[in-house]
């Protein structure tokens, strides 16, 4: 009863602000979910004790999300797309930890390899990964629907979700989210559900703080959607719904999908979810989550022929703005944005064309203004004057202090 009033002043308060506003083979296979990821060799593991060294979650990092096709890609294009993220300036990616295919089999399944191998790469190279415990494997979600549709069991998703944070922990991995949009029908089926959703979150949460007491978990980013009833709700009150649901004190951040191609992020609407940003740390600091941060775990500019998409300098003069925008919140996570490289060739579609590289990796105009906007420009070229007077090397011509 208490908890209601509590929860309906906390409504009360938000309405009023709202008014002022590695090789193939390479990786060891578990059949335990606990057992740590070793590599085979000596090499390796000297690697492995390297990356782990620190346990802390940077902030103020930007990154790349590029979604599940990392796990499945060929060594070769996973080696280059990684090295090409690097080279842009990133220090994170986006890693999904597949439930559905790591559990293929039933509860007592594992199948590691693929992101064992994508997560050692990452960070073997440098890269911060923010993992995304994601998606329901057959056996544990109803009959005929897809890997969309939640557990039936939230304890069958804690397990996993523990045993994957116990096994990258070693590693440094230690952001993650739990889902994604799960606030449109798309992701969330058959209908965005805030309260089911949250039950899910607590549950994967405490699962993996459990495992990892070092770990920053969040909700799975949110779209940038209207309220549709049985499609979609707005980011905002979906979060509001969720707090209500009592996911205070079980998470450590709150995780966005602010995008608003065309326009620019500090377009001034109540439709820009960037934009509104701000109102979102209000509802948090009413719920006594004022300390939190935000992240933007998807964000980004396409580049293809539909009507939201941009120019190839016009996705360079966002990125700039979105890279300068993020920065200027004072409660600002990390950022990531959607993608390193195109999807396709030849899609006019904007979600297949939101990398700074095309699908071959030649580079948009976006590639060089991503990494001016995160790294600055390069360091002036300084040329050494000679220190020889004449030609007479070593003799009395010679300058002092040569």
């Amino acid at each position: 009863m208490r908890r209601n009033a509590r929860n309906r002043a906390r409504v009360a308060m938000i309405t009023a602000l709202c008014a002022v506003i590695m090789p193939a083979g390479a990786w060891a296979v578990s059949s335990t979910p606990n057992q740590k990821v070793l590599p085979k060799s000596a090499r390796h593991a000297g690697a492995l004790m390297n990356i782990a060294a620190s346990n802390a979650v940077p902030l103020g990092g930007i990154g790349f999300s590029q979604g599940s096709g990392l796990l499945w890609e060929s060594d070769d294009l996973l080696m280059q797309d990684l090295d090409g993220m690097i080279a842009a300036g990133a220090t994170w990616v986006g890693v999904d930890v597949d439930w559905p295919s790591i559990q293929a089999g039933g509860p007592n399944s594992w199948n590691w390899t693929p992101t064992d191998r994508l997560i050692f790469l990452a960070r073997a190279k440098g890269l911060q990964v923010l993992a995304t415990a994601d998606y329901t494997p057959a056996w544990a979600r109803p009959a005929n629907t897809s890997d969309k549709y939640a557990p039936q069991n939230e304890s069958d998703f804690a397990i996993f979700a523990a045993a994957a944070a116990a096994r990258y922990a070693p590693l440094g991995v230690h952001a993650w989210q739990i889902w994604n949009e799960p606030n449109t029908s798309d992701f969330w089926q058959p209908a965005p559900d805030a309260a089911a959703y949250a039950r899910l979150l607590i549950a994967g949460a405490d699962a993996i703080h459990g495992s990892d007491p070092n770990s920053v978990v969040m909700n799975g980013g949110l779209a940038p959607a209207p309220n549709v009833a049985g499609r979609s709700i707005a980011p905002n009150d979906f979060i509001v719904q969720m707090y209500l649901a009592g996911i205070a004190g079980h998470i450590d951040a709150i995780s966005m999908h602010p995008y608003t191609f065309p326009y620019s992020p500090t377009t001034p609407q109540t439709w820009n979810l960037f934009y509104m940003l701000s109102y979102t740390h209000l509802i948090m600091s009413a719920f006594g989550d004022g300390a939190r941060r935000i992240w933007a775990t998807e964000s980004g500019y396409g580049t293809g022929r539909d009507s939201q998409s941009v120019s190839q300098a016009m996705q360079a003069t966002r990125l700039r703005e979105l890279v300068a925008a993020w920065r200027a919140i004072p409660f600002a996570g990390n950022l990531f944005v959607y993608g390193y490289r195109d999807l396709t060739t030849g899609s006019s579609s904007v979600w297949n064309n939101m990398g700074i590289v095309r699908h071959d990796f030649s580079p948009k105009l976006g590639a060089a203004a991503f990494r001016l906007a995160v790294v600055g420009p390069p360091p002036k070229q300084v040329v050494p004057k000679s220190c020889i007077r004449s030609s007479g090397l070593g003799g009395p011509d010679r300058r002092r202090g040569c």
